[in-house]
């Protein structure tokens, strides 16, 4: 039992400027300039990402013409005046039965216990309605003691799993002690072709790799009658692991082409073992593709997509990184370290064309224009790290930009020229 301290309309005003308005003005700004289809997605993507910087004070710079920047921050101001005054002075109670905050500080003590409970039981019904949340563990969900499954395999099936772990984004960087328990927790299941592996939403509970065959991915979206084809998946990919992410829905149709083996992860040993890590991830990278000029357009959405395809890079003193006359397959954005594009001339000999250093990109012109590579890129640097895009997901996630990139390309003129 305690005592709940009095606070006046002004202290939560104070409160609302000094804690909440950082991050309330700019998700609305965002919000009415993308105008999302679905805005609780949105708004969670947005809280991983632009929120993260904005708590870090670096928010990501965003150019937009000046007079509909105004017009959309005084929408937003009123929005959020309107919805702090709704807060802050509420109309008549919905039921005499509920005391509201005032009516708590006049009785002065309350009942911490039937509090929690209240807000326990708020919560559960909440998750139900919503039918999409994050896992979180506090005093209303207590996180049990974790216990990862150990299902039998033979030497031959860990060491495949392992090569296809290796494969992926979201197991690749694990330590190795981490691997070795998802690797131990992981189950082999075999489909034929036609199968089903994944309806549209049914609720989620484990994800998969793909260890051998091809499967294809479609959604039903709103308003059509007939699926929409999305991606075909192959070895090494990844799907599934939204649903465990944020409790929801699966979002989408997944089918086997032909026979396929996958590796399935159950969603405890997701959750305990790769989950944070997956997020912690993506938030690192979501930081530094903010800083690329070319990609400060794009949405949080679709930043969070290419963000789940980067592959680290590392690349010594002397490296070659792309080879002149190679097939492209890769766009490559530079995270640290420098390099310089050589060029072959006809006495045999190299020439200098052009100098790369942190938050530069190179490779896109093969895969624009389905040529081969213009030049070699070495590392100049002791070291260069950088973060890669195969050329697949480089044409489906960085259509929005094709234009730029184009335009952006008579940068390389005058040094592949003359």
């Amino acid at each position: 039992m305690r005592k709940e301290e009095k606070l006046t309309i002004e202290d939560h005003k104070r409160y609302m400027d000094e804690n909440v308005q950082q991050y309330l003005k700019p998700m609305m700004v965002d919000i009415l300039k993308r105008r999302p289809s679905n805005v609780l997605e949105f708004i969670m993507d947005w809280c991983q990402t632009k929120g993260v910087q904005i708590q870090k004070a670096k928010p990501a710079e965003e150019p937009v013409v000046v007079e509909e920047q105004t017009h959309i921050e005084d929408v937003a101001k009123g929005q959020i005046r309107k919805s702090v005054q709704e807060i802050l002075v509420p109309p008549v109670p919905p039921k005499p039965d509920i005391a509201s905050s005032e009516d708590e500080e006049e009785h002065g003590d309350f009942d911490e216990e039937e509090e929690n409970k209240k807000l326990n039981d708020r919560a559960s019904t909440t998750k139900k309605k919503m039918a999409i949340s994050a896992e979180v563990y506090g005093d209303f969900n207590q996180q049990e003691e974790f216990n990862p499954p150990v299902i039998e395999k033979t030497e031959e099936q860990m060491a495949k799993i392992k090569e296809v772990l290796g494969m992926n984004f979201m197991f690749a960087d694990l330590e190795e002690k981490e691997q070795e328990i998802i690797i131990k927790a992981m189950s082999i299941r075999n489909y034929e072709a036609d199968d089903n592996v994944i309806r549209q939403g049914d609720d989620g509970a484990e994800l998969f790799v793909v260890g051998s065959g091809q499967l294809e991915c479609t959604k039903l979206f709103e308003g059509k009658e007939e699926e929409t084809f999305l991606k075909n998946y192959k070895v090494g990919d990844v799907f599934g692991e939204l649903a465990l992410m944020y409790n929801a829905p699966r979002a989408a149709k997944i089918v086997a082409k032909e026979p396929s083996v996958l590796f399935s992860l159950d969603r405890g040993t997701f959750n305990h073992i790769v989950k944070s890590s997956t997020i912690k991830r993506r938030e690192t990278y979501d930081a530094f593709l903010s800083k690329i000029d070319i990609l400060s357009d794009l949405d949080v959405t679709e930043k969070a997509k290419i963000c789940d395809c980067l592959k680290k890079e590392v690349f010594s003193e002397g490296q070659n990184i792309i080879n002149e006359g190679e097939e492209g397959d890769r766009f490559y954005m530079i995270q640290s370290g420098e390099a310089t594009a050589f060029q072959k001339q006809e006495d045999g000999t190299e020439k200098s064309v052009f100098k790369y250093k942190e938050n530069d990109y190179f490779g896109e012109l093969a895969l624009l224009n389905n040529d081969k590579r213009k030049a070699t890129i070495r590392v100049t640097s002791d070291k260069m790290i950088v973060a890669s895009l195969d050329s697949q997901s480089f044409k489906r996630l960085l259509g929005p930009i094709e234009d730029i990139l184009q335009r952006n390309s008579s940068k390389y003129e005058k040094y592949m020229t003359g």
